[in-house]
Order: C-alpha cells, then structure tokens, then sequence
C-alpha cells in the first residue's frame, strides 16, 4: 500500500531528523503519530526551501508552485509519495 509505506518513510525521516520529537511522537496514538510525522516532513521540506543549501535559488514562482502543491495535497492530488 502507497500511503502506507509513505507513513512510514515519513517516520524515518522524523526519526533521522528530529530523534527527540520522533521519540515523543511514540507516546501517541498510531494514527496521530503518522499524522505529526507527515506534517512533520511538509514543514520540514518546506524549510529546506527557504533555509536549506539550495535557498538563494528558490525564486517567488517557485514559492507559488509549493503553494499551489500544498492546495493539491488538501484535495487528494499529492505531487509525491511525501506529499500523500
């Protein structure tokens, strides 16, 4: 299953990236744990645009089509496996 497996690399990503949060995630509820994970992973590639190596080239339309991606994930049209 797709979204199974994207749950799951999205935890991997929160435990590679964020040990102590993934660790507290542990204390929820599975369905929420995989949802903070997901969510997790979205604010995190979206801070990479802004703040990770590749930033002082990330022009505004470039800001626009994550946007518009963010819109698309909120009705079910997901660009990635990270975006599902």
């Amino acid at each position: 299953d797709g979204l199974k497996q994207a749950y799951h690399r999205c935890g991997e990503i929160c435990e590679e990236y964020a040990k102590t949060f993934y660790l507290g995630t542990m204390l929820m509820t599975e369905d929420r744990r995989r949802a903070i994970w997901a969510i997790y992973v979205w604010c995190r590639r979206t801070d990479e645009l802004v703040d990770g190596p590749n930033a002082s080239h990330i022009t505004p339309s470039a800001l626009d089509r994550w946007e518009k991606r963010l819109d698309d994930l909120f009705t079910g049209r997901p660009y990635d496996m990270l975006d599902a």
